[in-house]
């Protein structure tokens, strides 16, 4: 439980310092083109992923709560110890946890990765994605 604790305040942590750099740095709306697919844009998203249900913000709360509260239950009863799972399990909370912070203390999301053909998200999405891969591959496609 310990690996997982640190490891989701490490995603968590990752996450919010990133937000702080692009908030204190870049205006709302800045955009700094770093290679020909990818910049570096400033935006706020009230929704979910890709701005979906904008300014639900107490839905998304609620269902973050259920999230996070599932996966602390679940690593209680089970005791897992397989990193593997632990890790992909730290990287959804870490980035769960972080979109949730901003969504009680800003009201939205912070978002500043742009890949031009995708919409703007942040670290956490990616955490979130990763995770769920992770998650998806140990449960579904992994033979032991």
């Amino acid at each position: 439980m310990v690996y997982f604790l640190l490891l989701s305040f490490g995603f968590f942590l990752l996450d919010q310092l990133s937000k702080y750099f692009i908030i204190k740095n870049f205006a709302l709306g800045q955009s700094v083109k770093i290679l020909s697919f990818f910049s570096i844009t400033h935006v706020k998203n009230p929704g979910a992923a890709f701005s979906m249900l904008p300014n639900q913000r107490g839905i998304f709360i609620l269902i973050t709560i259920f999230v996070l509260s599932g996966i602390l239950i679940y690593l209680v009863t089970t005791g897992n110890r397989n990193r593997f799972l632990l890790t992909s399990l730290a990287l959804i909370f870490g980035g769960a946890l972080g979109n949730f912070y901003d969504r009680l203390t800003q009201g939205q999301v912070t978002d500043f990765l742009d890949f031009h053909f995708w919409p703007v998200f942040n670290l956490a999405d990616s955490f979130i994605t990763i995770g769920l891969l992770l998650f998806t591959y140990q449960f579904l496609l992994k033979k032991e």
